[in-house]
């Protein structure tokens, strides 16, 4: 009696404590004092559910979540409705702070308590209840893919398993995913299964599930350091344009940095020109050249990195070495085909950015020509023919049928239309009235699609556009909404000439940074081969039919931007249509301020 007495003084004590830290804002003496209590008092489940509650106050979830694990252990069928009230709130809480794999990762440590038999026999049936609809649904899948989850956890057959992925990521790719989903993304890793889970990681990428592939790099280099993974992971930043986990695996695993791997010194470059530390860039670049003196590709990856950071005499030295190559006879290996191809774009990204002013005004000039040119001498008479045969023609249906007159008329009056297009579309390269003022780009763009809403929908094109909130911003929004207006032009005549069944989209999703606004602007149409990546920005550039399109519409847009002080850049990595990256400034540029 005399103990419970105490035990219960004791309780009230802590209760008091905890209170007064609690309120005082000493969340972590509170956690210390809840720890003391629970371990004086281990019967007890209000403790743990406590340090849950403080812990998911700091923002610290994955502490909460072992928390509220320990407060589940310690519920009994006589405990069923603070299941009801207490664990089932705070699961949902959870739900809602985390990520999906995250969640699904502590849905996985309740489901092995209820396994192990950790859990009370009636709260088990409540928690079997209370997670069902978040339980991963089971994979249905053929005979081929069955045979392909049978490979998966020895390395032994891997080759095996890459010939059937590889042929079940052609026919059926959903199913791959899911596959990977339910047996690898979430199992241990293991040395045994190290290239298959490697493999993973690629096939992740591709399908842009990029939080799935990084979480199995990084735990694959847990096991052991391997080029292949760290270069994913390097990779995957660089197209997320986030570098934070690179970073972190870095800090763990510096002796990367020392890595004479040429694909994991490759994306150094990228990773080094992202923190703009170009002397380390150029470093690695020399490295890059000694690793392969003896390799046509690799050479001309050094060459086109040196190119595009400037370093002119060092690109001539490797350029001398390249050519004695050749001469020795070596022939290019297809190894490394792709780093040279995407060092070859970057060069004429650069080279279009450096020389983009003289070029700009070179161009302008010559399209202003002639489009005075066409103005001065087209513009009247063809209004005049227009409203001639127009006349004409009435009269002829009246008073007589004359067909091959009037086909004659028809075919003068498309002719005519198409030229009036022309100067049309021309007639933005040479404007320059600018009314600047602050607009929500989102509602300009939303309004752009509802003016094409016809051609959407007669195409069963889906256009999806992220984030709604308002975003402003000061310039010219009539040019802003030329920009947008021949982008969706662009993106519908893709779509339409696509043979693949796959599904008609365009996403256009917009993103704020202190100093700019980025706009990608994609769609799942015909795509644009790598031959013609440096042609789609030149003026009268086109893989249309005849009759179909003038080739100006990029070329418009990326002189709009110019005079926004912008760029526009095709996307090489995307390969499920086309994908534009515009990168705006918030200050107005000068040319723009001229103009205006």
């Amino acid at each position: 009696m005399l103990k419970e007495m105490l035990d219960q003084s004791s309780r009230v004590d802590y209760a008091l404590r905890i209170s007064d830290l609690q309120r005082s804002g000493n969340i972590v003496g509170a956690i210390k004092a809840c720890q003391e209590a629970a371990a004086l008092f281990p019967e007890e489940y209000f403790y743990p559910e406590m340090v849950g509650d403080l812990y998911f106050q700091q923002g610290d979830y994955e502490a909460a979540a072992d928390a509220y694990l320990e407060f589940l252990g310690k519920l009994t069928s006589s405990h069923s409705n603070v299941f009801q009230q207490d664990f089932a709130r705070r699961y949902f809480r959870l739900k809602r702070a985390w990520s999906k794999d995250k969640f699904s990762r502590f849905i996985q440590r309740i489901t092995s308590n209820i396994n192990k038999g950790n859990l009370d026999a009636e709260i088990t049936l409540h928690v079997r209840e209370l997670i069902k609809e978040d339980l991963p649904r089971e994979v249905k899948v053929s005979s081929d893919a069955n045979k392909l989850i049978a490979l998966l956890s020895d390395d032994k057959q891997f080759d095996e398993f890459a010939r059937q992925a590889k042929q079940l990521e052609k026919t059926n790719s959903s199913d791959l995913e899911n596959i990977l989903d339910q047996y690898i993304l979430n199992r241990p890793r293991m040395s045994k299964a190290f290239r298959i889970d490697s493999h993973c990681i690629s096939v992740y990428e591709k399908a842009e599930k990029y939080e799935n592939a990084l979480k199995i790099a990084k735990e694959l280099l847990a096991i052991r350091i391997d080029s292949v993974v760290a270069r994913s992971i390097f990779r995957i930043c660089r197209k997320i344009e986030n570098y934070e986990v690179a970073d972190r695996i870095l800090a763990k695993f510096p002796a990367l940095l020392n890595q004479k791997d040429f694909n994991v010194m490759y994306e150094l470059v990228y990773y080094y020109e992202s923190k703009d530390q170009i002397e380390k860039v150029k470093d690695i670049i020399k490295r890059i050249e000694r690793t392969g003196l003896e390799s046509i590709p690799i050479q001309k990856t050094a060459r086109n990195f040196y190119l595009r950071f400037g370093l002119l005499e060092d690109a001539n030295r490797v350029e001398n070495n390249i050519s004695k190559l050749y001469a020795s006879g070596q022939r290019t290996q297809n190894k490394f085909s792709e780093e040279v191809q995407e060092s070859q774009e970057k060069i004429w990204s650069t080279i279009k950015d450096l020389s983009s002013e003289l070029e700009h005004q070179r161009q302008l000039t010559a399209i202003s020509d002639l489009t005075t040119g066409i103005s001065h001498e087209l513009g009247q008479p063809i209004t005049n023919i227009r409203y001639t045969v127009q006349y004409y023609k009435r009269i002829f249906e009246k008073k007589f049928e004359k067909e091959i007159v009037l086909n004659v008329f028809d075919s003068i009056l498309e002719e005519t239309e198409r030229m009036g297009g022309l100067i049309k579309r021309l007639a933005p390269l040479t404007s320059s009235k600018s009314v600047i003022e602050k607009f929500d780009l989102i509602d300009r763009i939303q309004k752009r699609v509802r003016a094409e809403g016809v051609r959407l929908q007669r195409n069963n094109i889906e256009v999806k556009i992220e984030p709604l909130k308002p975003m402003y911003w000061e310039s010219d929004p009539v040019k802003f909404d030329q920009l947008i207006n021949n982008l969706l032009v662009n993106a519908i005549d893709a779509i339409r000439e696509k043979q693949k069944p796959t599904p008609n989209r365009i996403n256009i999703n917009l993103e704020e940074s202190q100093d700019e606004i980025k706009i990608r602007f994609a769609d799942t149409g015909v795509g644009i081969p790598a031959k013609n990546r440096g042609k789609v920005f030149e003026p009268f550039f086109s893989t249309k039919a005849p009759g179909k399109g003038e080739g100006l519409g990029l070329f418009i847009v990326w002189n709009i931007l110019k005079m926004y002080g912008g760029k526009i850049d095709l996307d090489p990595n995307y390969n499920a249509g086309a994908r534009f990256i515009i990168s705006i400034p918030k200050s107005r540029s000068k040319k723009e301020n001229q103009t205006s």
